[in-house]
């Protein structure tokens, strides 16, 4: 069984893959989600947003967040934090 499904998203949230290649081009986010219990028949691994700590690297990247993110429930541009319900 796999750990996470690369094209699993949380209703409106990009994909783990869009996500994951988000990361890749921007390190110092972390990914928050949710896990059902592996025993449950609906075991999965959701993401549900990315959040940085510290300063932005480029505008490129607050375009990037903006393009990928900007339509998330919850949305901090201060800390560059969002949410996907």
């Amino acid at each position: 069984m796999n750990f996470i499904d690369p094209d699993e998203k949380q209703n409106d949230c990009p994909a783990v893959k869009e996500i994951f290649e988000f990361m890749k081009k921007y390190p110092g986010y972390t990914a928050h989600g949710y896990a059902v219990e592996k025993n449950q028949s609906s075991y999965r691994v959701t993401l549900t947003g990315v959040e940085k700590e510290g300063d932005l690297d480029s505008l490129d990247e607050l375009k990037d967040f903006a393009d990928l993110f900007g339509h998330a429930d919850e949305l901090h541009a201060e800390n560059l934090y969002c949410w996907f319900d």
